[in-house]
Parts: structure tokens; sequence; C-alpha cells
């Protein structure tokens, strides 16, 4: 390590705990980290200008009233993060189902109901053929 006035310190290196206060590492770290870089990377030299830049086709700066506007058309992140974020279908695809009405009801209640409905379906057929042979007979007495 440097001293601020410029002359370099003179101090003992010798044991370990005082070779690593003491000794400056940055330019080596710098370099192995620009060969990894271009191990990496390939060598600067190498490349041709078409690989190491590129012409920005951005479009033109939106006005605030036209970013403000696309803002409202996009949809909110709250809901985006409930959207699924992958094509892998849910396993349980009963899960987040609503029973209806008739199936929160209790089964048994739901059997004598339904027992109750054929009684008074089938009291209105006799009813109704009743009424229709009143009628046919007194169309034929007529």
């Amino acid at each position: 390590m440097t001293a601020t006035g410029g002359k370099k310190r003179r101090v003992s290196k010798k044991n370990k705990k005082a070779w690593r206060k003491y000794v400056d590492m940055s330019d080596v770290d710098k370099f192995l980290e620009d060969t990894r870089l271009e191990k990496r990377l390939g060598s600067f030299a190498a490349r041709k200008n078409s690989d190491l830049f590129v012409v920005s086709t951005t479009e033109p700066m939106l006005s605030k009233k036209q970013r403000r506007e696309l803002l409202k058309s996009k949809e909110p992140r709250c809901f985006s993060i409930l959207k699924p974020h992958t094509a892998v279908p849910d396993p349980i695809s009963k899960r987040n189902r609503v029973k209806t009405r008739e199936e929160r009801r209790d089964s048994r209640l739901r059997t004598k109901e339904q027992r109750r409905n054929a009684q008074i379906l089938k009291k209105s057929a006799i009813q109704i053929s009743q009424e229709l042979q009143n009628n046919n007979n007194n169309v034929k007495t007529k």
C-alpha cells in the first residue's frame, strides 16, 4: 500500500500478516480480470467493428402525455404477478373451483328435497291428466 505523500512506505514484510497488509495487489487483480474477460469474449483486435459496436435503433423519446397514455393501457403489475408464468398446467385443476349453492347444501337435505319434488311432480301430473279427461268428457257431451 502506498502512502499519501507519494513515497512508498518502507515496511517489513517478514510474516504473512504484514505482507497481506502492506502489499498493493490492485494492478495484478486488474490485469488478471482483463485477461479473463479477453478469454471469455476473445481478443478485441481480432474482432470486426460490427461485432464490437451496434447502431442504436431505439424509438424517439415520447412526450410526457404519450408515456402516461401508454402506461394507462398496460396491465398493472399487481395483476400480472397473479397470472401463471409457465406453460405447465396446474396439476390440481379442482383447486380454486367455487361450489354452487346446491353443492354446499347437506347431501341428506338434497335427497329429501329430490323425493319431495318427485312426489309433487307425480301429483301435478295426475291432476293434469284428470283435468284433461274432464275436458274430453265435457267436449264429448256437448
